[in-house]
């Protein structure tokens, strides 16, 4: 994913559903976020450990 200050397309491929929190983590520190094969995203913090999460409805 590229930023779109850096030239990154507005695109479903370029995009990341986040609440306002995560994305001032994604944008504003060291943390990064990148898309899965499957659906969700890792999360990697400054330290280097990853952390994946899901994009899959809650399961009730």
């Amino acid at each position: 994913m590229i930023p779109y200050a850096q030239g990154g397309e507005t695109s479903v491929d370029n995009l990341a559903p986040q609440c306002r929190l995560h994305h001032r983590l994604k944008t504003h520190t060291r943390w990064q976020v990148r898309p899965l094969p499957t659906r969700g995203w890792r999360w990697t913090s400054p330290t280097g450990h990853t952390h994946d999460t899901s994009t899959d409805p809650p399961p009730y």
